[in-house]
C-alpha cells in the first residue's frame, strides 16, 4: 500500500473517532467543582492577568488550607496551553474539553507517523484503529482536564529521548530537552521519566556508552529539571513560593480523603483497571510480552517500551493510583496486543492475513468503543477508579 494512501485511510479513521466523541460530548455533565472547573478557572486568570495571573494561582493556593488538598498551581504548563486556547475559543469548560480532543488528534498522528516507519504502510493502519478507539484515551478526549494533553507530551518525550539515542545531533538533543521540560511543566509528576530514562542507559549502557555519562544526566535530568525550576520560580514570584508549593502537592494526597479512599490499593490495581476497560488487549499484551521474552526477536524499539512498561507500572505502584494517571502505558500495551495478534492470524491463516488482522482489530475496536461508551457515555463516569468501574458493571453494588 502506498503512503499517500495508507494516509488518506487513516484520516477516514481518525475522522470516525472523532465524530464519536463529538457526538458524545452533546449531552455531558461537567464537573465545575473539580479539576475541570479548576482548570478554566485558572486559564482564564492567566489569560486575562498574563504573568500576574500565575503568580495569583499561587496566592489563592497558600491563602485557603483547603486549596492545598484539592488544587495544585504546579501545572502553569498546561494552564498556559489552555490560556491561549480559551482566548480563541471563548472561556468555557466545554472549548477546554476541546483542547483534550485537538490534544488526542495530534497524538494519533504522532503515533501514525512514527509507527509507519517501523510498521510499514500496510501494518500501521490496523494499528492506530486499535489506538484510536482505546477507552481511556477517549474518554480523556471528552473532558477538560489536563490527561490528554500529558500525554501527547510524555509520548513525545520518550519518542524523542529514543531518537537520541539511535541518531546523537543537537537537534535532537535540543528537542528532547524543550518538550521534556516543557512535559514536566504542564505535570510535575513528569519528571518520574527520568528515573526510566536512567535505568534504560543503565541496561543498555555498552550499547550507549556516551550517554551513561554524566552528559547523559545533564540532558536526561538536570538540565530539564533546572529549566522546568526557573520557569516555576518565576512564575510562582520566587524560590520560596515555588518550593512550598512542590512540598504541599507531593503530600497533599496522604491528606485528600478521596485520593485515600477510592486510589489507594495494590500494584496490581492498575491491571485490573485495563482488564475492565479492554480485557482483550489486557490479556494479548501480556501474552505477547512472554512470547517476546521467550521466543519472539529481539528489537531496540520493543526493548525500549518493554523497559518503560515495566518502570512505569513500578514507580507508578508507590503512589496513588489512577489509570488516568498512567494512561501513556495504553500505547504500549495496545502495541504487544497489537503484535501478539499478529503473530496469531499469522499462524491460522496462511492467506489474506492483513484482512484477518484487520477484522480481528475491528472487532476488538468496536468491544472497546462498547466499553467507552457504556462506562464513559452511559454510566458517565468523570473520574475512571477502580470503583467506578466495579459499580457501574454491578460488581460492587450500584445505586
Amino acid at each position: 500500500m502506498t503512503g499517500t494512501k495508507s494516509t488518506l485511510i487513516f484520516l477516514l479513521i481518525i475522522s470516525i473517532a472523532i465524530t464519536l466523541i463529538s457526538n458524545s460530548m452533546k449531552n455531558i455533565v461537567f464537573v465545575a467543582k473539580a479539576d475541570e472547573g479548576l482548570y478554566l478557572k485558572y486559564a482564564t486568570m492567566v489569560s486575562e492577568n498574563g504573568i500576574k495571573g500565575f503568580r495569583d494561582l499561587f496566592k489563592d493556593y497558600f491563602a485557603d488550607k483547603s486549596h492545598r488538598i484539592t488544587q495544585n498551581p504546579l501545572r502553569v504548563g498546561f494552564v498556559l496551553i489552555a490560556s491561549l486556547w480559551l482566548k480563541l475559543l471563548g472561556y468555557s469548560i466545554y472549548n477546554l474539553a476541546l483542547l483534550s480532543l485537538c490534544s488526542y488528534c495530534i497524538f494519533l498522528f504522532l503515533v501514525f507517523y512514527f509507527a509507519r516507519k517501523y510498521l510499514g504502510s500496510t501494518l500501521v493502519l490496523p494499528f492506530i484503529i486499535l489506538v484510536a478507539f482505546s477507552p481511556i484515551n477517549m474518554a480523556m478526549a471528552r473532558r477538560a482536564l489536563i490527561e490528554s494533553t500529558i500525554n501527547l507530551f510524555l509520548f513525545f518525550s520518550i519518542l524523542l529521548f529514543f531518537l537520541l539515542l539511535k541518531k546523537k545531533n543537537w537537534i535532537n538533543i535540543l528537542s528532547f530537552i524543550l518538550v521534556y521540560s516543557y512535559a514536566i511543566l504542564i505535570k510535575e509528576g513528569s519528571a518520574i521519566l527520568s528515573l526510566f530514562f536512567l535505568v534504560y542507559l543503565l541496561l543498555t549502557r555498552k550499547k550507549n556508552k556516551e550517554y551513561f555519562s554524566f552528559r547523559g544526566f545533564l540532558i536526561i535530568a538536570i538540565i530539564p529539571f533546572s529549566i522546568a525550576g526557573i520557569i516555576y520560580t518565576y512564575l510562582a514570584g520566587g524560590f520560596t513560593q515555588f518550593y512550598r508549593a512542590m512540598i504541599s502537592v507531593v503530600t497533599a494526597p496522604e491528606v485528600n480523603a478521596y485520593a485515600v479512599f477510592f486510589c489507594a490499593g495494590p500494584w496490581f490495581r492498575y491491571l485490573l483497571d485495563f482488564m475492565l476497560l479492554s480485557p482483550w488487549i489486557l490479556i494479548l499484551g501480556i501474552g505477547f510480552i512472554f512470547f517476546y521474552l521467550t521466543k519472539y526477536k529481539k528489537r531496540d524499539e520493543l526493548n525500549y517500551l518493554l523497559i518503560f512498561s515495566i518502570c512505569m507500572l513500578s514507580f507508578y505502584s508507590l503512589f496513588i493510583k489512577n489509570i488516568r494517571y498512567l494512561m501513556i502505558l495504553d500505547l504500549p500495551l495496545r502495541l504487544f496486543a497489537f503484535l501478539m495478534l499478529y503473530e496469531l492470524v499469522s499462524l491460522l491463516f496462511k492467506e489474506k492475513v492483513i484482512f484477518w488482522l484487520t477484522l480481528t482489530v475491528f472487532i476488538l475496536s468496536v468491544f472497546d468503543y462498547l466499553n467507552f461508551y457504556y462506562y464513559f457515555v452511559r454510566y458517565g463516569i468523570y473520574d475512571p477508579v477502580s470503583f467506578c468501574f466495579l459499580q457501574a458493571s454491578h460488581i460492587i453494588p450500584y445505586k
